[in-house]
């Protein structure tokens, strides 16, 4: 009789663990989706502090050199952020 009550514990086992697969699988597309977002807004945060630091380069140059110098340089600052793409 113990072996019996063994294999139907063994299979109440296994059932346990088929639904907790199931569940995780389910959440698999959830995580997936936070994953991509949270890779999106470290993007988001670079492009913002790079272009931070391209407004504050051009604010330190109209103030040294006038708006004359500063237009070729926001420019070749800019060009070249835009031409970097996300990984």
């Amino acid at each position: 009789m113990t072996g019996h009550l063994s294999c139907v514990f063994i299979g109440f086992i296994v059932e346990v663990i088929e639904k907790y697969v199931a569940k995780i699988a389910a959440l698999e597309d959830d995580v997936n989706e936070i994953m991509a977002d949270e890779v999106a807004e470290k993007q988001i945060a670079k492009t913002e502090n790079q272009l931070n630091k391209v407004h504050t380069e051009a604010d330190l140059g109209l103030r040294a050199e006038g708006a004359s110098g500063v237009v070729g340089f926001v420019s070749s600052k800019l060009l070249v952020l835009l031409s970097n793409k996300p990984p």
